[in-house]
């Protein structure tokens, strides 16, 4: 089973880090999360996706009855620049961060115009009906962040030794056996073994039973620590889309999507013994690689009463994602040449055999409503309602025995149901204001905590503040869009049964972004 460090994200950060075994609850989130504002700059600009404005190529993606509006074809191309910076105080030592990613926020083709046979006068029915595909990046996982501190309570060793504790069977004669550990190749089958050949940890008897203790190398008990994180990925989703007129007033969609899952991190932690008489250091990395394919369907409505307003609606079916993913951690050390236990100074790296696990994931089910007032050809302001049941998130697995896998599936759905929310609510709003070619957009989005508790007293809800500007001339246009939030997470290298024992970092981050869109008309 898997033995990993286990990320609980909110609003596109990392929440804890929890060594736990087979606990996808904070991966689903990860994975199923859309807080970040995407799509074409110009919506990016309000907010985001409006379910009520409609002939914007984001419509394929947000909501397909948008297509109905287009009366003639379109290309677009979206290209973004994301900066994150942060900000960790660990054992009150303060720490800064920048990671920087180029991406591709959108491509889109819509093919439109209107339907010869409807295109009379005083028609009434199905006036067209336009169809459009594009690839929209749904969410930025990027993430990164470094911390350091001097520790005069424990170190990464100790939780490790109490995992080996939890279990009678994980004695010296057994981590010790080719079963466990390859000393040819230095690769152990299991993280317990990995830390017992590293001199890491040792038998409390000095005869190899259970409990363990971390091994006896530093007189005093101090650690200098740091450690980084760094991650990267994307959801993103290939959209076929189809949207229909209905006499100007009622505009209906449907679309289809292919989604896309990938998403990398590294993580080191060092300890460093300030006195040690054995050991001078080690260092953890940990790897895992995630790739995943889905599908999805979205569906959407705009009723136009009168010119001036616009009354939205969409439905988006959850993801059913196929993931793969593979872990791995390996471990280096530095001996004293001088040590009196007979650990030899050239110690070579060992690692865990790489873990590979498929899974399968349902997203959320998320629903959409909005307004749109209009002033004619002179601007808009458009609010929006986003209701998501982030609580009915499903895991599942046929990777395991059928006693295991129904276990699997059991207890990760029964700890998203008593950890997530299943009545989150997002707002955003925004407008713009036309001045003949040029159009100047500003909007805000308010992302919802979608924890049932309250951890480490961190305010999860975040607001993201978005502005651009765009020229649009009769066969192209242009709109370059900024964004920026900011928002507190906790982080711990590792956790023990006494909470007082390990400490945690506060973390700061803060996301900027710039994109642009280039499109014409055709």
């Amino acid at each position: 089973m898997k033995k990993v460090i286990n990320f609980q994200t909110i609003c596109f950060t990392i929440l804890s880090l929890v060594a736990t075994a087979q606990d996808y609850s904070g991966d689903a989130f990860r994975y199923s999360q859309n807080s970040n504002i995407t799509g074409s700059s110009r919506m990016q600009a309000i907010g985001g996706e409006h379910s009520a404005i409609g002939a914007d190529v984001t419509n394929i993606s947000g909501n397909p009855a948008g297509l109905g509006m287009y009366s003639r074809s379109e290309f677009s191309f979206t290209g973004g620049f994301t900066s994150l910076i942060s900000g960790t105080n660990y054992i009150n030592t303060l720490t800064n961060n920048t990671k920087n990613n180029l991406n591709i926020g959108n491509i889109a083709m819509v093919f439109g115009g209107e339907n010869k046979r409807n295109n009379v006068s005083n028609n009434n029915g199905w006036k067209s009906g336009n169809f459009g595909f594009s690839y929209n990046r749904n969410s930025n996982l990027l993430n990164s962040f470094a911390y350091n501190g001097r520790n005069n309570k424990s170190s990464l060793a100790d939780s490790y030794a109490e995992l080996v504790s939890r279990d009678a069977r994980n004695n010296g004669a057994y981590l010790d056996s080719q079963e466990q550990f390859n000393a040819d190749t230095r690769v152990a089958q299991s993280p317990e073994a990995l830390y017992y050949q590293m001199y890491l940890i040792e038998s409390v008897d000095g005869k190899g039973n259970v409990p363990f203790k971390r091994f006896d190398f530093l007189n005093p008990s101090v650690t200098d620590q740091q450690g980084s994180f760094e991650a990267e990925g994307r959801t993103s989703n290939w959209n076929f889309a189809y949207g229909a007129n209905y006499n100007d007033k009622l505009f209906l969609g449907l679309s289809a999507g292919i989604a896309g899952l990938k998403y990398d991190f590294v993580n080191n932690h060092s300890d460093s013994f300030v006195g040690g008489n054995i050991l001078n250091s080690f260092t953890s990395t940990q790897t895992l690689t995630v790739s995943g394919r889905g599908l999805n369907v979205n569906a959407g409505l705009i009723y136009r009463p009168n010119n001036a307003v616009r009354i939205g609606a969409t439905i988006h079916s959850p993801t059913w994602y196929s993931i793969s993913e593979s872990f791995d951690e390996g471990i280096s050390a530095s001996v004293k040449a001088s040590n009196t236990v007979g650990i030899p100074s050239d110690l070579r790296p060992a690692s865990v055999a790489p873990y590979d696990f498929d899974y399968t994931l349902a997203t959320p089910l998320r629903a959409s409503v909005g307004l749109a007032v209009f002033a004619g050809k002179s601007g808009f302001i458009s609010a929006d309602a986003e209701f998501v049941d982030f609580s009915g998130m499903k895991l599942g697995s046929n990777n395991l025995s059928s006693n295991d896998n129904l276990a699997f599936k059991n207890d990760n759905n029964r700890k998203i149901r008593s950890v997530y929310k299943n009545d989150v609510v997002n707002y955003k709003v925004g407008g713009e204001i036309r001045f003949n070619a040029i159009t100047l957009r500003a909007g805000v989005n308010y992302f919802c905590d979608p924890y049932k508790e309250k951890y480490d007293n961190i305010d999860r809800n975040r607001l993201a503040y978005s502005a651009g500007a765009g020229y649009k001339s009769n066969s192209f246009y242009i709109d370059v869009t900024g964004s920026f939030t900011s928002y507190k997470s906790a982080y711990s290298p590792y956790t023990l049964n006494n909470k007082a024992d390990y400490p945690s970092a506060n973390i700061e981050s803060k996301v900027s972004n710039v994109s642009f869109t280039l499109g014409t008309y055709f």
